[in-house]
């Protein structure tokens, strides 16, 4: 219904903004950036939407130094943003730049001390400059101000993994599978923690019967074989990768470790 509406009306942007969001909820980046290619300010300032789920496009391909350049461009269309300012800082830090990307987040937080997504990216922050217990002590604020959610459940599994929590990581990461069944990264995460509590063959199976009910996603799988393996079962890990190889023949890596 969307792409009918576009069709007759290309120049109505909240048809445009609508249709890219749809594109970007289906994992479509390629019709995202389409959409929101060459805009000009007039259209930027209508509609920042576009620009902001053309950054978001970029980011998830793993164009960071094109997404960096797309949300400088937003934070200059909505300098009082924290949205703008954070998703800035993430692109900045994801190509490296770190220096900038830290005054981006420290901007967002000005803005709106209460932004969750940019009170998570102070915690990291923090940690990569080795302040880990400042940032334990943000992680216990960010509890206080916003409770069990999914975001908070999220960088206190990761804080706890990465410090060798395992089995209050485990714990986070089972609590957002109940939220979010779906999540493959949570997956992965979930399963490395029950793994740091040596509980191998629970991290099994949690791994098979998440891909029993999502058999098309190749990333759980290839930690699942990347298991066995650690475990000397050679065979069965061989029979992940050629199940890998069956629905993603290009996937090298996989194909590679079936025929070792």
């Amino acid at each position: 219904m969307l792409e009918a509406a576009y069709e007759k009306a290309p120049d109505q942007l909240r048809v445009r903004a609508a249709l890219a969001n749809a594109y970007s909820r289906a994992q479509r980046l390629d019709k995202v950036l389409e959409l929101t290619r060459d805009l000009s300010p007039e259209q930027i300032m209508k509609a920042p939407a576009l620009l902001e789920l053309r950054g978001k496009a970029q980011l998830r391909g793993g164009d960071f130094a094109s997404a960096a350049m797309t949300f400088e461009q937003l934070t200059k269309a909505m300098p009082d943003s924290a949205m703008a300012h954070f998703y800035y800082a993430e692109a900045l830090a994801r190509k490296g730049d770190v220096k900038r990307a830290n005054e981006a987040l420290v901007r967002s937080l000005e803005l709106d001390p209460k932004y969750l997504p940019a009170r998570v990216g102070e915690v990291k922050m923090l940690v990569s400059d080795n302040k880990v217990e400042k940032a334990k002590d943000r992680l216990v604020v960010l509890r206080q101000d916003f409770g069990e959610r999914p975001e908070v459940l999220g960088i206190e599994g990761w804080f706890a993994l990465g410090t060798g929590d395992f089995a209050t990581a485990s714990d986070r990461f089972a609590s957002l599978l109940e939220e979010n069944g779906a999540d493959e990264e949570v997956m992965v995460s979930y399963a490395r923690s029950l793994w740091g509590e040596k509980k191998y063959e629970d991290a099994i199976g949690k791994m098979k019967g998440w891909l029993q009910a999502r058999p098309d996603i190749p990333h759980v799988a290839m930690h699942l074989a990347g298991a066995y393996l650690s475990l000397n079962r050679e065979s069965e890990a061989r029979d992940v990768y050629a199940q890998v190889v069956e629905r993603h023949p290009d996937n090298y890596l996989a194909l590679n470790n079936r025929r070792g």
